[in-house]
């Protein structure tokens, strides 16, 4: 006869595989849908995405032989798939199906880190994105805040421009990594045991390395995810963990020997061995990619955070 600890455990099981099911049911059939009304328009993305995986197919080396502006994300997570069947078609098929899997993680993630709860979370995971693609929610809150919200969320869900939800799925890897870290040490989400342990040197380590290594991940993303990070370290050994001048400076110390550490491998992973490579290309892309600053020459301006017609749908939940 089975405890009552097993039964919760098969039960849990159970809840994971069918939401896993559910998820995968809901990405297949908006990459099918895709393909079905392949149209080849190549300004939204979709090639540019695609010239990277045919390059890398080839035996060309990213950084070196081609710009690679997107970062590695979209290769790590799509090209597998695409190399079973290298064609265009294929591609747009794969980075949908990607697509529509990782924003159904991410708001797994979402709802279990604000709401606490799991099976909320397992749902959100499974439904939400059919929610959104079907024209449910449009028809729920009317023509123009639906609207407004559906085209949000389908700038998650689809690849959008150059697999914006890969570039961005960092923090949220991140995340998912530090929850299983938890769950491992037996450790609640109420506890403050990830914070106490960066009271120790080889945490910080770890944590600069975490840091550093998604530096690569995508050109946008990845240097935003290192500075997040960096700012929570400060914010953590300063609010949390203050223990005088001298310990705050040997952590950050031994975190920023992470991070350099883990950028200097993530680059040289980027590009096959060649770093400088892959320096030269992140320092001049402002140059040549225009419509990223705006027509700045290669300038960010923060200012134009307040320009955004969607800050406050980021201002809200920061």
């Amino acid at each position: 006869m089975l405890t009552k600890e097993k039964q919760k455990l098969r039960l849990q099981a159970l809840e994971w595989a069918l939401c896993a099911l559910g998820v995968l049911a809901v990405s297949l059939s908006l990459a099918l849908a895709r393909v079905e009304t392949c149209d080849y328009v190549s300004v939204n993305g979709d090639f540019q995405s695609y010239n990277v995986f045919r390059r890398i197919l080839a035996g060309q080396t990213p950084y070196v032989d081609f710009a690679n502006y997107v970062g590695m994300a979209p290769v790590v997570l799509n090209l597998p798939l695409v190399a079973l069947n290298n064609s265009f078609a294929n591609s747009l098929f794969v980075t949908n199906f990607t697509a529509a899997l990782l924003f159904s993680v991410t708001v797994l993630l979402v709802f279990w880190l604000v709401a606490r709860s799991r099976p909320a979370a397992l749902l959100a995971a499974v439904f939400f994105v059919k929610f959104c693609s079907s024209g449910l929610l449009g028809t729920l809150l009317g023509a123009r805040l639906g609207g407004y919200l559906t085209g949000l969320f389908e700038s998650l869900y689809t690849p959008s421009n150059s697999m914006r939800i890969a570039r961005l799925f960092l923090p949220f890897l991140l995340a998912g990594a530090a929850l299983v870290w938890l769950k491992a040490r037996r450790c609640g989400l109420e506890g403050d045991a990830l914070q106490q342990a960066l009271a120790r040197r080889a945490p910080c380590l770890v944590w600069g390395l975490a840091a550093g290594l998604g530096v690569s991940w995508s050109n946008d993303f990845g240097l935003a995810c290192l500075f997040c990070l960096t700012v929570l370290f400060v914010l953590v050994q300063a609010l949390r963990l203050w223990e005088g001048w001298r310990a705050l400076a040997a952590r950050l110390g031994i975190y920023l020997a992470g991070a350099l550490g883990g950028a200097a491998v993530s680059a040289c992973l980027a590009s096959g061995g060649h770093p400088l490579a892959y320096l030269r290309f992140t320092r001049d892309v402002g140059g040549w990619q225009y419509f990223y600053f705006n027509g700045t020459g290669g300038r960010a301006m923060l200012l134009y955070l307040l320009e955004t017609p969607r800050l406050w749908a980021f201002g809200l939940p920061a």
